[in-house]
């Protein structure tokens, strides 16, 4: 037989079609030929092959005179032996099986790489002879001894992580090695790898290492991955100046040396791997510079050491005490006996309304202040949705829980605060109604989370509190918060002395103010100290850093917010309680009229600041503007969506469901905030569910909330069904970035005819999905129930689901280009409909061989609250292809910058391609500023002066024809 006749017989023995490929990838059903016709690569991935199978597969591969190269991952193979045949093999990939033994690979002389990830090894002896080895990879097995590697000298990549190894000398003699990774097993001593000179990638993450001075002399490293471990030492990486990558997250490390800032890669706060051009130390207890100052980046960082060197240090003693639980759970007493022990204690009948924020001063010293902030929140459910807006890291959080119920609600609180507060300590307090102590047996799932940073109390996991029995266990709790205060990363940590009394000023002015104008902040510290406030980044640094420990609010990337520095956390808090508690706008389900803001705002304090209130409200999704009125919706204030209501499955032309393992109250609450422009009216959006519409008509959508259930799911019809549910997806991924350890499980109803008022469809996993596809493109799925088989990638773009695998392909075979949106926020929307439109487009420009790219300011999510991300807006303004510009009745700050970088580069390289879109609408005089007009008429004045004309638009239909003509004209003239 010739070797095509023998893949036949493969195809036959395993009942599958493999397809003819230049190069054999690990997740092919393929083979390879040579220029003679011969086989020299065969891929045989998930094609459930046992031990019968794979004898009879030998036999036929022996016959192949030229096969070379081998894979046969994701099978069910646990014996291996009579692969000793296939002597002429040099690459072998054996990942995702049930094998064990190994010793028939011993004949394989000719291997230089071998792929064993996956499997169940613990003896790696035999491969000693394997002489020719140059990549060896061994990852997820169960493997403790590799003395017998030290003879593979001709190793240049070794993968041992995952496993159980505790003793590395046998890799002192490896000096070809450049790629090593230990990561995943219980390595403490690393001191043989410091003559592994040709090293370039070093990954020792999550082992037990605490001395890293071995690393001085790997000169050659580029890529360094040390997190998980306990290292608190990093003065040996100074040296390793080839580094473009270095994650050092989760040590002990305590201190930064000013070196750090000269490396050339940034400083980014973030739990990502893919670190290309960074360095992280996310999660360690950093005081110098402090972690809030570090969340700002490598300049911010460097400006804290000039700081520091012209000013010194001095220390802020103040931390954040959050009492949370459920109502009448005793945290007001518990505030007040903080405070005083021989207070009054609140009547059973009396209840917090909103928050009640108060200073204990709880270290008698006379030099400085120690200071807890003690936050006592209303624990009514109707306050849940404001929660995650004020509970924050680098707190010390307090769950009290009564006797008087059985039902505590720790899994809504515990997760809760994991999510917002992070490893913030919780300490857990049971409060003895009439003297009654009771077992508690519903925390044992959170005390075994290690996620849950539960403060471990004796023998109970939690105090127990009667003050009214001669304030019993209140110096016991006392003294755990004073401890966990203590030991709070930011609390006592060094800043510069000029900071200290801008600090003090805030504080005296709190006594009689609010809120300030951030013209005042600006104002403050240059009369208190006018030389280290010369320059407007120093003051930034100074407000975002007060902002960031809870001493301030300043929603510093917020343009309408921005110039508001609020004194009392608890002013803006309790003009949000106010509307939510109120019982006209619960009798009006959930509508807020501008005589309700009137009323319920008439207090002196919210005097003139009516509209930055709302500003808050919608930022934060609580509320939103409705169309056409001054009214606004608090969707959680609402009915439940009658039965009535409900769309049937059958009238849906597309389905999604969300699943989580933890689901936050209220996303759907928050989504209806985010997508409200296409509420069309009142009757469209309840408690629990909204429907959704666009104005053309063309698709509607109806997403509802099942909290018990912990479920979001997603029905759509229309023509456009499958754009509006990548808003909707778009928006839900925003929403659920905003927490910790909130990971949906995307999953695809069946739409056949068998499962479509099934009430148990079959379902198919968004994960499982697009695994099938990046194995094979061409990948399809069968419904059980009907037999019916759809093709992967034609469900997941009729959803409206990324296909990652494929935009891969796109981006490689066609020409991205770049789009920036720039636009102030008051068009925010017409923003994010652009960028919808230019998605919807790809379809149809992937054939022309364009790839639009458009650059959101969603990318930057990650660390959008924790430093001043405009300097990276406008590099990538900078470098896109093509720039648009949307303006309406004024002009941001931010979006000038962007323009001017964008402009700048176009002077010199005559790219970007600008495009400035002024909106023709009605301005509504109530919003108009002065300012605004300036910033409006100026920016105007200055395209003129530049000779550059605005073209306008009346709405989002308009601009978007315009925009799509001028491509393509571009693409026409060969422009593009």
């Amino acid at each position: 037989m010739n070797d095509l006749e023998i893949i036949k017989q493969i195809e036959e023995i395993l009942d599958v079609k493999l397809e003819k490929k230049i190069e054999i990838g690990w997740v092919s059903k393929a083979y390879s030929l040579n220029q003679s016709g011969q086989v020299t690569g065969v891929g045989l991935n998930d094609c459930k092959i046992d031990n019968k199978k794979l004898k009879q597969l030998i036999t036929s591969l022996k016959e192949f005179k030229s096969l070379i190269k081998l894979s046969l991952t994701d099978n069910k193979i646990n014996d291996i032996f009579s692969l000793k045949e296939l002597k002429n093999l040099i690459n072998l990939d054996l990942t995702k099986n049930q094998i064990s033994d190994i010793s028939s690979l011993k004949e394989l002389k000719s291997l230089t790489k071998l792929i064993l990830l996956f499997n169940q090894i613990n003896d790696i002896s035999w491969l000693k002879g394997l002489k020719g080895l140059t990549y060896l990879y061994l990852s997820e097995n169960q493997i403790n001894d590799i003395s017998s590697l030290k003879e593979l000298k001709n190793l240049t990549n070794l993968d041992l992580s995952e496993n159980q190894i505790n003793d590395i000398s046998s890799l002192n003699g490896l000096k070809s090695l450049t790629y090593l990774n230990l990561s995943g097993n219980k390595i403490t001593d690393i001191s043989w790898l410091k003559d592994l000179k040709s090293l370039t990638q070093l990954n020792l993450s999550d082992n037990l290492i605490d001395d890293i001075s071995w690393l001085k002399d790997l000169k050659s490293l580029t890529y360094l991955n040390l997190p998980v471990n306990q290292i608190n030492d990093i003065t040996s990486l100074k040296e390793l100046k080839s580094l473009k990558e270095l994650n050092l997250r989760n040590n002990p490390i305590e201190q930064l040396p000013e070196w750090i800032t000269e490396f050339k890669m940034n400083i980014r706060w973030t739990n990502t791997y893919q670190l290309t051009g960074l360095i992280t130390f996310f999660n360690n207890p950093l005081k110098s510079p402090p972690v809030e100052i570090v969340k700002q980046g490598k300049e911010a960082i460097k400006r804290h050491f000039e700081k520091i060197k012209k000013e010194g240090l001095d220390y802020i003693y103040e931390a954040k005490l959050t009492l949370v639980g459920e109502g009448a759970s005793g945290k007001t007493s518990l505030q007040l006996r903080l405070m005083n022990p021989k207070s009054l204690l609140p009547k059973e009948d009396e209840r917090t309304r909103g928050i009640n924020i108060e200073d204990w001063n709880f270290k008698n010293e006379t030099s400085k202040k120690h200071i807890a902030h003690i936050w006592d929140f209303g624990g009514q459910d109707v306050y849940y949705p404001v929660h995650r807006f004020f509970l924050t890291e680098n707190s010390v959080f307090v769950l009290l829980a009564s006797t008087r119920i059985t039902q505590h609600n720790f899994d809504y609180w515990i997760p809760t605060i994991f999510q917002f507060g992070g490893k913030s300590p919780i300490i857990l307090g049971q409060t003895c109604h009439k003297g009654n102590k009771v077992s508690w047996n519903d925390i044992g799932s959170f005390l075994s989370n290690t996620d849950f940073n539960i403060v471990r109390i004796n023998q109970i996991p939690y105090h127990q509190l009667n003050l009214l029995n001669n304030n019993e266990g209140l110096e016991a709790i006392k003294e755990t918060i004073i401890e966990q205060i203590l030991k709070l990363p930011h609390y006592g940590k060094g800043v510069p002395k000029s900071w200290i009394p801008v600090r003090e000023k805030l504080a005296e002015l709190a006594v009689n103010s609010d809120c300030i104008t951030y013209e005042k902040f600006v104002e403050i510290c240059r009369e208190l100290r006018p030389e280290q406030f010369e320059k407007p980044v120093d003051i930034e640094d100074c407000a975002r850093f007060f902002h960031s420990i809870g001493v301030i609010l300043w929603y510093y990337n917020t343009e309408e917010l921005r110039n508001t520095l609020v004194l009392k956390p608890e002013w803006a808090l309790n003009a949000v309680y106010k509307l939510i508690d109120d019982a006209e706008v619960q009798t009006h389900q959930g509508i807020i009229t501008a005589n309700d803001f009137k009323r319920l705002w008439s207090d002196g304090c919210f005097t003139d600041k009516h509209q930055i209130l709302k500003k808050m409200l919608e930022e934060f999704r609580i509320a939103f503007h409705k169309k056409h009125n001054d009214e606004y919706i608090i969707a959680a204030r609402l009915l439940s969506m009658p039965d009535e209501k409900k769309w049937k499955n059958n009238e849906a032309d597309l389905r999604l469901e969300y699943n989580y393992e933890f689901m936050p109250r209220g996303l759907v609450n928050q989504l209806s905030a985010e997508l409200s422009r296409y509420i069309s009216n009142d009757n469209e959006v309840w408690n629990n569910a909204v429907n959704f519409k666009f104005e053309s008509k063309t698709a509607q959508s109806q997403v509802e909330e099942d909290f018990y259930n912990r479920k979001i799911s997603i029905k759509a019809k229309g023509t456009d069904a499958r754009a509006l549910n990548m808003l909707i997806m778009d928006s839900l991924k925003n929403i659920t970035e905003g927490y910790k350890g909130v990971f949906p499980q995307i999953v695809v109803p069946c739409n056949c005819e068998k499962c479509v008022n099934n009430k148990n469809p079959q379902t198919y996993s968004y994960d499982m999905l697009i695994q099938k596809i990046s194995n094979n493109e061409k990948a399809k799925v069968m419904c059980n129930a009907s037999d019916k088989i759809f093709l992967v990638e034609e469900l997941l773009f009729n959803l409206g689901l990324h296909n990652p695998a494929k935009e891969k392909r796109e981006m490689e075979h066609n020409k991205p280009r770049r789009i920036f949106i720039a636009s102030s926020s008051e068009l925010k929307d017409d923003r994010k409909d652009f960028e919808l439109a230019i998605h919807r487009k790809n379809d149809i420009w992937i054939k022309k061989g364009i790839y639009l790219q458009p650059v959101m300011w969603e990318n930057f999510i990650d660390t959008m609250s924790q430093t001043r991300l405009q300097d990276e807006y406008n590099i990538a303004a900078k470098e896109s292809d093509i720039f648009v510009m949307l303006f309406f009745s004024k002009v941001g700050i931010f979006t000038a910058e962007e323009f001017e970088s964008a402009f700048g580069k176009f002077k010199e390289t005559g790219k970007p391609l600008i495009y400035t879109y002024f909106k023709n609408d009605e301005i509504k005089s109530g919003n108009l500023k002065e300012d605004d007009s300036i910033s409006f008429f100026a920016f105007k004045k200055k395209l003129r002066d530049l000779g550059h004309y605005q073209t306008e638009y009346t709405n989002t239909e308009s601009l978007i024809l315009h925009f799509f003509n001028q491509l393509e004209k571009l693409l026409d003239a060969g422009k593009l």
